[in-house]
């Protein structure tokens, strides 16, 4: 018991705690941004697929309302 005691209460031990918790700190702040930066890009990749389909969407409302108007002419 008293062994471990000394350990504990080495200076380097004590330094090398310290180091480890800035270490785990940066790492968890680091996978933190990269992972907010990443539901960003889905959130903007998601809005512009849909823009895109409701552009489509009217494109063919469209052409269906063309088609309708030349086969009511005739």
């Amino acid at each position: 018991m008293n062994s471990l005691y000394e350990f504990i209460t080495d200076p380097s031990t004590l330094v090398e705690f310290i180091v480890f918790v800035f270490w785990l700190w940066a790492t968890w702040s680091n996978l933190n941004g990269r992972i907010k930066n990443l539901e960003k890009k889905t959130e903007e990749i998601d809005i512009a697929n849909i823009e895109t389909k409701l552009a489509e969407i009217q494109t063919d409302l469209k052409r269906i309302k063309e088609e309708l108007n030349k086969s009511s002419r005739k």
